[in-house]
């Protein structure tokens, strides 16, 4: 009974401490039986009395799944609440170790004595660069299903695309887009996102798997004269139409009569992160168009200028080019939210308008 006490304590003290992060305080779940209590010494120290019969409370009887004091299983039963009292979150330690040679591997490992398990690296750095080229294994075969062409022809396109910009990317449109003035890391990530395009990539999911895949390399084939470059997926959240798309949360309606939902943390954009002049740079990429996505102010953009930074503080946001952050519009601020905006995901959560599988 006592044991089971404490699995229900320690999974409320957890909870309080996870979502609150500075509460400490926990009921006291000591049993009718027994109860503990502390004093305090001048130098504002506690120290623990040993727990005394409560005599205005009946003995429990223990049942007939509850442990007796025949059940070998049920030893030192006053230590272990004493232990779990003081201590109600358990611990697992593990001790990470590199072997000689491997990715990461440092001269002298200082080994704790006091781990539960070990975990051990084996992987050297050729090996790990080896796993890296073979993400093109991923969208590899997808030509006889869902795209048009197959790896190397979206590469070889690619760079047809990456040598000569103005002719392949429809950029003159946007008065904002000048592709002779941005960074080579941007346009060439223009490019990849146009061949796979042509190739048949419609949605966030199929880039997610297609495109930054097969950017390190494209990376490796082309040689665009950079080294430092490094195009990953982010999870993040985007309007839905609750009605035909699903969504997790937090249905509103604009002055439209258009409702949108939150789509949940389904939503694959890129992570663009470089280095120029000695500076990262990192960038929010939307992969399934090269130059404009209609619910996102740019395809390519600086995070503070990204709509997933948009205040919740706001009622209404605006995603049309031309608007800036904290422009009111048609669309709603709780519907862009990527899995780094932990702050932002959480408060959603709370407010029942976004379903996160954050921890």
């Amino acid at each position: 009974m006592r044991r089971r006490r404490f699995l229900y304590t320690s999974l409320g003290t957890g909870l309080t401490l996870g979502l609150a992060g500075c509460s400490t305080g926990s009921t006291d779940e000591s049993s009718p039986t027994e109860r503990a209590t502390s004093t305090s010494t001048e130098d504002g120290t506690s120290t623990r009395e040993t727990a005394t019969p409560n005599k205005d409370q009946p003995t429990e009887t223990p049942s007939e799944n509850e442990a007796t004091e025949e059940d070998p299983d049920d030893t030192n039963t006053d230590e272990d609440d004493q232990q779990t009292e003081e201590d109600p979150e358990t611990a697992v330690r593990y001790f990470f170790e590199d072997e000689t040679g491997t990715l990461g591997h440092l001269a002298d490992d200082d080994i704790p004595d006091d781990y539960d398990n070990v975990i051990t690296n084996t992987t050297t750095e050729e090996e790990y660069q080896e796993k890296q080229r073979n993400d093109r294994q991923y969208p590899e075969g997808m030509e006889e299903g869902q795209l048009t062409k197959t790896v190397d022809e979206m590469i070889e396109r690619a760079e047809e695309i990456y040598n000569n910009p103005e002719e392949h990317i429809e950029a003159e449109i946007y008065d904002d887009l000048d592709l002779a003035a941005e960074d080579d890391e941007i346009t060439f990530t223009r490019a990849l996102i146009k061949a796979t395009q042509e190739a048949g990539v419609t949605s966030s999911g199929l880039a997610n798997i297609v495109v930054a895949n097969i950017a390190e390399d494209a990376i490796e084939q082309i040689q665009p004269g950079f080294t430092d470059y490094k195009l990953s997926t982010l999870p993040a959240t985007e309007p839905a139409n609750p009605g035909k798309e699903g969504h997790s949360g937090g249905v509103r309606e604009n002055e439209f009569g258009h409702k949108y939902g939150n789509s949940g943390f389904r939503h694959m954009p890129g992570l663009l992160q470089y280095q120029k002049d000695g500076e990262t740079k990192v960038k929010y990429a939307e992969q399934t168009d090269a130059t404009n996505v209609n619910i996102f102010r740019r395809v390519i953009r600086n995070p503070d200028f990204s709509l997933y930074r948009s205040s919740l503080e706001q009622d209404t946001v605006n995603v049309s080019r031309d608007s800036k952050p904290g422009d009111s519009g048609h669309m709603f601020p709780e519907h862009y939210v990527t899995a780094l905006d932990y702050t932002k995901a959480r408060e959603l959560e709370k407010k029942m308008k976004i379903t996160s599988d954050l921890v």
